[in-house]
C-alpha cells in the first residue's frame, strides 16, 4: 500500500499530512476508452461498456487520476447517487482480474450486504469472478472463503474472522479493502468496533489498498486525525 492517502471531495484543510484532490476549474471526466492509459484491465473496460458506461462521472474520474489503479488508498466523500460505489468496485475488480489477490467489500448492515451481493453477481459473475457473502451467524465453509475472489461482509463479521486469523489464512490474500460508510468510525456506538477492525487490518495485512466511501463526513476532523496517526505509525514500519 502506498504510504499516503488521497481525500477526494472531503474538507481538505483539516486533513494534515495527506495528499488531497484539487478541485479543477473545469469539470474533469474520463471516457472508458481513456482508462487504457491508467493500467485498467481491458476485460473490466469491456464490462463497463457492457453495463452501459461510456463516460465516468467527475468524482470517478478524480479517483482514477488520483491513483485508483496505482494502489493508492482513497477516501471519497460524495452524496448518495453520485457514483462513488463504482470507484470501489473498479479497484476491486481490476485487482482481481490482474491476479493481485482477493478483494473485500465491507458494509455496516446485512441488508446492504445482500444488495451488494446480488449486484456484483449480476454484473461480474460472467467474468469468472466468484462472489461470496458472509453476515451475522451465517456459516460459510472455509473452502468457499478460500476460493472467493470478491467477499462481501458486515464490519462485525469480518472482525470475527480477523480475531482468529490463524484459522483463516485466506485473509492474507486480500489486496483491496473497500469500506462503505467509513464515517461510522467516528460514531460512539459502532465506531470503536470499526476502528478495532481497521487496526487489525493494518497490523495483519502488509500490501493492500484501502478505499473508504462516505456520503457524508460530518466527523471529518476525527476521521482525518485518526488516519493521520495511523499513517504515521504505518510509515515507521517501512
Amino acid at each position: 500500500m502506498k504510504n499516503h492517502f488521497v481525500f477526494i471531495d472531503c474538507k481538505r484543510k483539516l486533513f494534515r499530512g495527506f495528499l488531497v484532490n484539487k478541485s479543477d476549474s473545469k469539470p474533469f471526466t474520463l471516457s472508458i476508452r481513456d482508462l487504457t492509459e491508467y493500467k485498467v484491465n481491458k476485460v473490466l473496460q469491456n464490462a463497463l461498456r457492457g453495463a452501459g458506461y461510456k463516460q465516468l462521472r467527475e468524482i470517478q474520474s478524480k479517483a482514477v487520476k488520483s491513483g485508483l489503479f496505482d494502489n493508492v488508498s482513497l477516501f471519497v466523500c460524495s452524496p448518495s447517487g453520485s457514483g462513488k460505489t463504482l470507484i470501489g468496485e473498479m479497484a476491486a475488480v481490476n485487482n482481481i482480474l490482474n491476479k493481485k489477490g482477493k478483494s473485500i467489500y465491507l458494509v455496516p448492515l446485512r441488508a446492504l450486504a445482500g444488495e451488494k451481493k446480488e449486484y456484483f453477481i449480476e454484473t461480474y459473475a460472467h467474468l469468472g469472478i466468484k462472489v461470496v457473502m458472509a453476515v451475522g451467524d451465517q456459516y460459510v465453509q472455509l473452502n468457499e472463503l478460500k476460493q472467493a475472489d470478491l467477499l462481501i461482509m458486515t464490519f462485525e463479521k469480518f472482525d470475527s474472522y480477523m480475531r482468529v486469523i490463524n484459522e483463516n489464512q485466506w485473509i492474507h490474500k486480500i489486496r483491496t479493502v473497500i469500506v462503505d460508510e467509513i464515517h461510522i468510525i467516528g460514531e460512539s456506538h459502532r465506531g470503536p468496533r470499526l476502528e478495532s477492525l481497521l487496526l487489525r487490518i493494518y497490523l495483519r495485512l502488509t500490501e493492500f489498498q484501502l478505499i473508504g466511501l462516505s456520503a457524508t463526513m460530518a466527523n471529518h476532523k476525527e476521521v482525518g486525525d485518526w488516519f493521520y496517526t495511523l499513517n504515521e505509525i504505518f510509515a515507521k514500519r517501512k
